[in-house]
């Protein structure tokens, strides 16, 4: 079947999904604002149309809809128009599909319904004199409810994502993960990996030495939202407990998902984090790694002794997943994305996002007891391979698509929020 992909920045969620959809032999075609993805052995067959806004740097989303609608006509009006159209709605490309697609089966993405504690308000303490921006999500939700009434089909990649929208909304949503390689990304040899990108950064093997255990985090933009004032404050304890262990960040220092809120615009979250930290704190132990090859990621992770992946209420990241499936024992915090597939104890540690101090002991234990970090990690490899594994998912889309194709008289599964994965 014809499948029409569209997100800003392409290929989005559809990393790992488009060229596995390209291998089993569909034709995709991918509208996006961002240049046609690279590793062209994985997009081999694949149709990339790329839409700008003339004189806009940050078109608005009624550009963006109005720029999709003008190419999704022409696309229509071929022999070959799509047999489905699935778009990420957060920028606003999915406003006008209905109507140029009135038969066509829509298939969206809202991801998350925005809220003051998504940001951190509510939740994270350093907050709490500070107040969220009136109406800061408005837009946003707007987006993602006409989207949802719009579509045929609406996904979230988590539980706790599907738990952040309305009751009303909650009716009309899928829970279904993207999905990764799980078993590719296991392998030992990380060249395998097919996303590797050697114009990127490497990482010396000197922090592999066996007598230095790593605490890693990894996040696309370092910032609270995603632990990272909580890794530092935890870290001098840590530091003193543990002389060997080094502390390895992975991310880029630029304004991310949650607000900015040191009032000096010149300074990274990093920044701010390092200046706190005690004099006595030996900075040589501290790993900072802007922009790495995917495939050194994953080594990293392989190598990890004890991973952080502490968040705001917001949604799943792809480093998470990759860390349970590199076997790396997890720290996360309750009301984070992943805690609903983490059983304390079981396949991870769950502490209290404001407890540096719990985050400490947590860590602590896993740096100090190989015997436990090998079976959480164990276990949360099992969880990876069990709920996110890409052919689970692949599997799920293709009953989906033969459903609003009529194909087939399956219905829409029933998602519970009180999820769990049990041995």
């Amino acid at each position: 079947m014809h499948l029409l992909l569209i997100h800003q920045n392409f290929p989005g969620q559809f990393r790992d999904l488009g060229p596995a959809w390209l291998a089993m032999g569909h034709q995709i075609t991918a509208l996006g604002s961002a240049a046609a993805p690279t590793q062209a052995n994985r997009w081999d067959g694949l149709t990339h149309l790329q839409y700008s806004v003339d004189g806009e740097d940050s078109p608005t989303d009624r550009q963006r809809g109005d720029a999709i609608a003008t190419i999704c006509r022409e696309l229509q009006a071929t022999e070959s128009p799509p047999d489905l159209v699935l778009v990420h709605s957060g920028w606003g490309e999915a406003r006008r599909l209905r109507e140029v697609f009135p038969t066509t089966p829509l298939v969206v993405y809202p991801e998350l319904w925005g809220s003051p504690e998504a940001l951190g308000f509510g939740f994270d303490h350093h907050l709490k004199e500070l107040t969220p921006p009136p109406g800061c999500f408005d837009e946003q939700n707007q987006l993602s409810a006409d989207a949802i009434n719009a579509s045929d089909a609406a996904i979230v990649s988590c539980i706790a994502q599907y738990n952040s929208f309305p009751a009303p909304l909650q009716q009309q949503l899928t829970v279904l993960p993207e999905g990764l390689n799980i078993d590719e990304i296991m392998l030992d040899d990380p060249t395998h990996v097919q996303h590797t990108n050697p114009e990127r950064g490497s990482i010396s093997p000197d922090l592999y030495k066996s007598d230095q255990p790593l605490v890693t985090l990894v996040s696309r933009y370092l910032e609270p939202l995603r632990g990272l004032r909580l890794a530092f404050e935890a870290w001098p304890r840590i530091a003193a407990a543990v002389p060997d262990a080094r502390l390895v960040v992975v991310g880029q220092q630029r304004e991310g998902y949650g607000f900015a809120v040191d009032a000096n615009e010149n300074r990274s979250h990093l920044d701010t984090a390092l200046s706190a930290l005690p004099d006595s704190v030996d900075r040589n132990r501290i790993h900072v790694l802007e922009w790495i090859d995917h495939g050194d990621m994953l080594k990293l992770l392989r190598h990890s002794a004890c991973h952080l992946a502490l968040s705001y209420p917001y949604t799943l990241s792809w480093s998470v997943l990759e860390a349970m499936a590199c076997g790396a024992p997890l720290i996360s915090n309750y009301g984070s994305p992943i805690a609903l597939e983490i059983i304390h104890n079981h396949n991870g540690l769950l502490i209290p996002f404001n407890e540096p101090e719990q985050l400490a002991e947590s860590a602590i234990s896993l740096l100090t007891n190989p015997a436990l970090r090998t079976d959480l990690g164990d276990r949360a490899q099992r969880t990876a391979k069990e709920r996110f594994d890409l052919s689970t998912s692949l599997n799920a889309y293709e009953q989906l698509f033969k459903r609003l194709l009529g194909l087939t008289t399956l219905q829409k599964p029933i998602i519970q929020g009180d999820q769990h994965l049990l041995d």
